[in-house]
């Protein structure tokens, strides 16, 4: 099986620091996994995620995503590779308020002409961000719609269909269930999970909240990653 994740020997260190912020021995995460990442707040996970996805370069060790190592690549490598492999699903959603609900789920074929590809593969690039909004259960008549016009329920199934197009390899969840209620935050999961399904992507998913555990394959504490 193909590994989407690969980290070996990992340390970072802010600078102007005397000790190292994070440090991972060893993580190996499976094209296709569903991994639930869990630790209390200011124990690294966050940092952890800008690793992963190249916002921030590491000091020691390896970090491979879909066998490619971060630390070879340019700040714009870097960026192209996140927005051509990565969808990315915001603790906010941090959909984009002047835009409608259909733009905002396009924007990653904007930034990668991967996505872009992908995404008309098997039909118009419109047609394909309608059904994906669709089997999210978004009807027609709110496509038009801005974020702002639209309930928080609405825009969370919009942030999973943003991160979904294009059939990134990966997708990363940072906290987008901090602030629901039981019920909602346990939809919301099988939701994404359901979708992730369709398109075999790896999926991190990052929380506090270790009853969300039971929903995923796998689950990691951060503190014993070091």
């Amino acid at each position: 099986m193909t590994t989407a994740v690969e980290i070996n020997s990992l340390s970072f260190q802010w600078k102007h620091t005397d000790n190292w912020s994070l440090s991972v021995n060893e993580l190996n995460i499976e094209v296709g996994n569903k991994v639930f990442l869990y630790g209390p707040s200011g124990s690294g996970k966050t940092t952890l995620l800008d690793l992963l996805t190249g916002i921030h370069t590491h000091n020691k060790g390896s970090i491979q995503i879909l066998g490619k190592e971060l630390n070879t690549l340019s700040a714009t490598q870097r960026d192209q590779f996140r927005a051509d492999h990565i969808g990315f699903i915001f603790q906010q959603f941090n959909l984009l308020p002047y835009l409608n609900v259909i733009d905002n789920v396009l924007l990653p074929c904007h930034f990668s002409k991967i996505r872009y590809q992908n995404a008309k593969q098997d039909s118009p690039l419109l047609e394909t961000a309608r059904e994906l909004l669709s089997s999210l259960g978004i009807d027609t008549e709110l496509h038009n719609k801005t974020a702002t016009q639209i309930s928080v329920g609405q825009q969370q199934r919009v942030a999973i269909a943003r991160s979904l197009m294009g059939n990134p390899e990966i997708i990363i969840a940072d906290e987008p269930t901090s602030s629901l209620d039981m019920d909602a935050r346990n939809a919301f999961i099988k939701l994404l999970l359901d979708e992730v399904e369709k398109t075999n992507s790896t999926i991190i998913f990052v929380s506090h909240d270790t009853s969300l555990a039971s929903f995923f394959d796998r689950s990691l504490s951060i503190n014993e990653l070091a």
